[in-house]
Order: C-alpha cells, then sequence, then structure tokens
C-alpha cells in the first residue's frame, strides 16, 4: 500500500502555491495566451506578479504541480470520498470564462465558509459574484488547515475538473451597499485523464521545454505589438477625424465662388494624401494584429501540451493510489466475513465446535484433493514473489546504471569542451585577440563531479534494499532515478536555436565557443586595419593642410581651395565613422567565418602591401593571416571568391558625367562599404549565459533532499 504520509518535497510545493507561486504554476496549466499578457503587461506592473517562462522555472514548476497532485490526492484517500460544497468569490469576468470553457485545468482555491467567499470579496469587486462548488464523490481536493494549522479555512481542489452543471441561484443586494453579488451553483466532475506510455510523456516534455526560450520571446513579442497597435489605434482614430474635418471644409468651400482651382485642388491633394496615410496605417496595423494572433496561436497550443503532459502524469499518479481503494474494499469484505464466523462460532454448541476442528480428519476424498491442490497454488504463488523481487532489483539496478553512464558521458563531454576551450586560448594568443570562455566548463565539471559521487550512493542504497528486501525503498530509488534520468537527459538539449540546425547542448556550447574566439580576431582584424586607415587619412589631412600659401594664393583662383574644403570634409566624415564603428563591440550573434575573415585581410594587403605608412600593420595581418593556416582549413579560391564579391560592390562609373565633388562622395562611399565601416553597430546584445552548471547542482540538491537518504 502507498505511504500516504507527505513529503518535504510536496510540502514545499503546497507553500509555494499558496505563497507568490499560485499564478505560476496555474498559468502553466491554462491554455489561454491573453492571460498572460495581461498578467505581464505594464496595467498590471504595480501587482508582484511572480510568473515566468525560462526553462528553470518552468521545470521547477511542472515538479511542483506533480508533488501538488500528489499530496491533494494523500489527503484526499484520508478523509471520506462523499461529495462536498464549498465557495468561491470571484468576479463576473471569471463566470463568463467558464461559461465559454467548461473544462478547469488549474487548481481552485475555495473556502468551507460561504459567508467569507460572498462579503469578503464582495468589499474588493465592482461586480462580485460567489459560486457554490458542489463535487462529485471522486474530485479531489485538499483542506489545508489539516496540514498548517495556522492556515484559515482554505481548499485546493484538483486541476482537471469539468463543469457538469452551471446555473444562476439568485442576485440578492449585499446589506448596508449599493452593490449587488450573484449567486451561482456549479457542478463539478473528474475529467478522464488520459493515459500516454514513457516515449510519447518523454517527448512531451522535451517539446515543451525546447520551446520555453521561443514562448518568452513571443509572449515579449506580443505585449509590444499590443502596445503597438494602441498607437495604431489611437493615430487611425486622429487621421479619420482629421480626413473628416478636411472633408466638410471642402465641402464648405465648393459653394464660394472665390475659391479657385488650384485651392481645390491643394484641398483634394491633401484629402488624398490623409486617405493614403490612414489606408497605410490600416495595412500596417492588420499585419501587427495578425502577427500577434500567429504568436498567441502558437503560444496557446505549446500550453495545450503542457496540459496534455500533465494530465498524462497525474494519471500516472493516480494509478498509484488505485491499491489503496482495492485494499479497503477488500479489508471491509474480510471484516464482514470474520464478523460472520464469529456471530457463527458464538451460537454454535461445543460438540460441534469440536467436530469443526477436528473435520480434516473425517473430510471425503474430492475435499482432499480440493485442498491439496489450493496448496500447491499456494506454493506456486510463494515462489514467484521472490522473482518478482528479482525483477525490481534488476530494473532498479539498471536504472541506476543508465543515470551513472549519462553522467560519465556528461563528464567526458565536460572535459572535451574543456580542452577546446583552451585550444581557443592558445590561438588568440598567438594571435594577440582577445578570448575569454562564456562557459565555466571547470564549474560543470565539478558539480557533474558530486553529482557522479550521489549516483553512487543512490547505487549503494539499492544494494542495501535489496539486501533487506525493501521493496518499498527500491520503488522509491526508481521513481528517484526516472526523475533523475528526465533531468540528466535535458541537460543536452540546446539552449538557445542555432538556425535551423539540429545540435546537442555541447555541440552547440562548441560552437558558440567558436564563435566567440572568432569574434576576437574579427576585432582583432578590424583594429589594425582601422587604426591603419586613420593613420593615411590623417596623413592626406596634413598634406592638404600644409600647403604653401601661394598654392593657396592660386586655388582661389583654381577653386581647388574649395575642393580641399570639401576633400578636408569627406576626411571627417570617414574618420569618425571608422572610430565610431572601432568604439562598438562585435555581435556574438552573427555567424562569423573564417573565410571572409581571411578575404579581408587580403583586400587590405593588396591595398596597402606598399604603402610604407601602413608597413607594420601589413605585416600584422600577414602574421594573424599564417595562423589562421596553421589552425584553420583555408579553401584559396572560397577566399577569392569572397574578395571578388566584395570588390563587386564597387563598379568603376563614368566619371566623365560626374563633377569633382561627387567623385569624393562616391570614393567615401565605396570606402566605407568596403570594410563595412558604414554598417550601424548596436551595443544592446543581451548576454549569453549557458546555466548547465547550476542545472546540475539542481540535480544534486534534488538528489540529496530526497528521502531515500
Amino acid at each position: 500500500m502507498m505511504n500516504l504520509s507527505s513529503t518535504n518535497e510536496e510540502l514545499e510545493a503546497l507553500k509555494f502555491f499558496l505563497g507568490k507561486g499560485n499564478k505560476a504554476m496555474n498559468q502553466l496549466l491554462i491554455s489561454n495566451c491573453e492571460t498572460d499578457i495581461a498578467l505581464l503587461s505594464d496595467e498590471f506592473e504595480n501587482e508582484t506578479i511572480s510568473i515566468s517562462y525560462d526553462r528553470e522555472t518552468i521545470i521547477s514548476n511542472l515538479m511542483r504541480i506533480k508533488a501538488l497532485y500528489t499530496l491533494i490526492l494523500k489527503q484526499f484517500y484520508k478523509t471520506n470520498h462523499r461529495g462536498r460544497e464549498f465557495f468561491r468569490g470571484t468576479n463576473l469576468a471569471e463566470v463568463d470564462r467558464l461559461k465559454n470553457e467548461p473544462f478547469i485545468d488549474k487548481v481552485i482555491s475555495a473556502t468551507k465558509s460561504q459567508e467569507k467567499a460572498e462579503i469578503t470579496y464582495a468589499a474588493k469587486c465592482s461586480r462580485p459574484t460567489c459560486i457554490n462548488l458542489k463535487l462529485d464523490s471522486d474530485v479531489p481536493y485538499l483542506i489545508v488547515k489539516n496540514i498548517f494549522k495556522e492556515n484559515e479555512d482554505e481548499i485546493l481542489i484538483a486541476p482537471f475538473t469539468k463543469i457538469k452543471n452551471f446555473e444562476l441561484l439568485e442576485d440578492r443586494q449585499i446589506p448596508n451597499t449599493s452593490k449587488s453579488i450573484k449567486i451561482y451553483n456549479i457542478e463539478l466532475e473528474k475529467q478522464e485523464l488520459e493515459e500516454l506510455n514513457d516515449r510519447e510523456r518523454f517527448g512531451l516534455y522535451n517539446y515543451i521545454i525546447d520551446n520555453a526560450y521561443l514562448i518568452k520571446r513571443k509572449l515579449e513579442e506580443c505585449i509590444k505589438l499590443e502596445k503597438e497597435n494602441v498607437v495604431n489605434f489611437e493615430n487611425i482614430r486622429k487621421l479619420e477625424q482629421l480626413l473628416v474635418k478636411y472633408e466638410n471644409s471642402a465641402e464648405d468651400k465648393d459653394a464660394d465662388e472665390e475659391y479657385s482651382d488650384i485651392n481645390r485642388q491643394s484641398d483634394y491633394d491633401d484629402i488624398e494624401r490623409i486617405n493614403k496615410e490612414l489606408e497605410e496605417l490600416k495595412k500596417v496595423t492588420t499585419k501587427v494584429f495578425e502577427k500577434r494572433r500567429d504568436n498567441i496561436d502558437f503560444i496557446n497550443m505549446w500550453k495545450r501540451n503542457i496540459a496534455v503532459y500533465m494530465m498524462a502524469e497525474c494519471k500516472e499518479i493516480e494509478k498509484k493510489f488505485l491499491d489503496i481503494e482495492e485494499s479497503n474494499t477488500e479489508n471491509q469484505e474480510d471484516l464482514q466475513e470474520t464478523k460472520i464466523i464469529n456471530l457463527h462460532s458464538n451460537s454454535m454448541p461445543e460438540e460441534n465446535v469440536a467436530t469443526f476442528e477436528n473435520i480434516e480428519e473425517n473430510k471425503p476424498e474430492e475435499i482432499q484433493e480440493d485442498i491439496k491442490l489450493q496448496e500447491e497454488t499456494k506454493v506456486e504463488v510463494e515462489v514467484e514473489d521472490p522473482e518478482d523481487e528479482i525483477d525490481l532489483v534488476k530494473r532498479v539496478k539498471e536504472e541506476s546504471k543508465e543515470n551513472l553512464e549519462a553522467s560519465e558521458n556528461l563528464i567526458k563531454n565536460i572535459k572535451e569542451l574543456i580542452t577546446k576551450q583552451q585550444n581557443h586560448a592558445r590561438i588568440a594568443g598567438n594571435i594577440g585577440s582577445t578570448y575569454s570562455a562564456l562557459n565555466n566548463a571547470f564549474e560543470m565539471k565539478s558539480v557533474a563531479e558530486a553529482m557522479q559521487e550521489m549516483l553512487n550512493k543512490v547505487d549503494l542504497k539499492i544494494q542495501e534494499a535489496s539486501q533487506q528486501n525493501d521493496e518499498e525503498k527500491l520503488e522509491e530509488i526508481s521513481k528517484l532515478n526516472i526523475e533523475i534520468s528526465t533531468l540528466i537527459n535535458y541537460l543536452n538539449n540546446p539552449k538557445i536555436a542555432l538556425k535551423n540546425t539540429r545540435v546537442t547542448r555541447f555541440e552547440e556550447m562548441a560552437i558558440i565557443e567558436e564563435n566567440e574566439l572568432k569574434r576576437g580576431i574579427a576585432e582583432k582584424i578590424r583594429e589594425i586595419r582601422g587604426e591603419a586607415e586613420l593613420k593615411k587619412l590623417k596623413d592626406d589631412l596634413e598634406i592638404i593642410e600644409d600647403k604653401t600659401s601661394f598654392t593657396k594664393f592660386l586655388g582661389i583662383f583654381t577653386g581647388q581651395n574649395k575642393l580641399d574644403d570639401f576633400m578636408i570634409d569627406q576626411i571627417e566624415i570617414r574618420q569618425k565613422a571608422i572610430r565610431k564603428n572601432l568604439s562598438k563591440k562585435l555581435s556574438l550573434a552573427y555567424n562569423y567565418s573564417i573565410h571572409e575573415l581571411m578575404a579581408e585581410i587580403e583586400l587590405f594587403i593588396e591595398d596597402n602591401e606598399d604603402d610604407y605608412l601602413v608597413k607594420n600593420d601589413v605585416q600584422s595581418l600577414k602574421a594573424i593571416e599564417d595562423e589562421l593556416r596553421r589552425n584553420y582549413i583555408i579553401s584559396d579560391s572560397k577566399v577569392h571568391s569572397i574578395a571578388q564579391k566584395k570588390n563587386g560592390k564597387n563598379l568603376p562609373v563614368d566619371s566623365r558625367k560626374l563633377t569633382k565633388y561627387e567623385v569624393i562622395e562616391i570614393e567615401t562611399y565605396r570606402f566605407l562599404n568596403k570594410y563595412g565601416y558604414d554598417i550601424e553597430l548596436k551595443n544592446d546584445e543581451p548576454k549569453y549565459q549557458d546555466t548547465m552548471a547550476s542545472e546540475i547542482l539542481r540535480i544534486v540538491e534534488y538528489i540529496n533532499s530526497s528521502k531515500i537518504f
């Protein structure tokens, strides 16, 4: 029989729900994205809202929901199974939702006191409502006071119920107020939970966790789009008012004889312009609305999958409680039979009792055969039990072995990551570029080894339990091992999406680490090239400014002075663009290519190899080129192809049809475009940080806090 005592994990889940966690847990189960947007939008910023869809929070809340559901069932089976009536103070908006959505997937809070539900809530709400919740006998509920004595008469009704009957009972005036309160009767019955196999549940779990990062972004985008549409609708309203004003004004002027054709055409042009702006704004608003709707549909589908997954998990929890009812039924039947036997024994004469005790000596042959068959059957049953125990031990040991192997692979992957990071640091050191590992692999290794040590302790507990034939302990360890396996498997899921590629978590880390190295190399190349260009521009500026007085005098008549002034302006534009570019950090989100970096080096060397002023800079870039060739496989044909494409952007123009000023402007454009100085770089890139170390530590803490130790 299952142990009905509460675990620390279950009590912590209840405390979390009763505190600030009820919205976070319930929102996971509610397949309505609009409620999430409302809770996260600015209009609720004064409330303490603690809902989040990052992966770690989702995993924690899913586990809390399972623990809370288990606790509700434990408390439910301790009480008498009969229908109960509780009360919930709410508002008319929730009642309207219940009318349209008869399936309730969240945990419902209620109270035993109808007066408290009506009066207390009525004081807080503009449209107060009270729901009399009548539960079928199979709907689980929890009386919080039975666990935490200091709590008031709060009731938690298990998730996954549905409305059996819905009716308005009365609408009455609240005494001493101007408010009225509507009273509804709602009968709740239990939803039929669908059972899924392990593979289907694990697939759903992975889908939920893998999309968490995307859901978070889409929710943020929905809030942003909603604000954008509020502004759009306000602008549409203003344009429509302006259009009516112009149209009315034009109609009034038509009756005026002094209204000239020129003024009429001007007014009609204004009306046409406003109409055009209005239509464009409506198109933009429609696109924003459609994008927001697509995001909401995606989020709702994700949340429906959470509900399906949790139903399956709760079904698995329910199956463990079936033996309680069966055992209770058997005990009642045994008790009834015992009463009958005792009654008969008490009414028998003494001689008859003696005959009953000695009946085995005078049995007919048929009875002897039946008893012999029963004894053989009994022996067979006794033989099967140890085999079941052996199978249980074998299964639990196999689960533990799989977790240990997974931890060994984890440590192996971490060590390989450390080797790659050290190699990146060596390359960066040889080039003189910056590189700092983005993932603290040494911390990962430390906590992974701690996890392996805990798993070895779990393995020792299996040996102890198998020697003592403690089946209950083995089942507890099996449950723990399955949870650990799920969490370890999650560690291999990538944290962010890398285009359309399918990679593991460590492959993703390796890609990002290498991209960080390439970013550092790109910044070093940009720095050398940019500083060299600034030296050349400074030299050009000095040449113009150092012209002799006689040359400047002649320039007054030839127009050269104006051209020189224009050239100085263009040089300053180039200098400003280079300095601005050098001041910005390159983005990690960009997929850096070694061949592109080699092409940039080749272009610069080709343009400046004979320039004595930047001779040292050319040598530095050649040294970087040699180091890249030592560490990467370089295709020269690919490098030349990229270089030609970059040069291809700067096609020759017919200078005969251009002024000298236009030629200088074009050269400035070409200069900025060639090396990307015209690209606007942003410094608001979100910082990449992998959380594997903390995730592994959480597994260690979870194992350590389990009741098997």
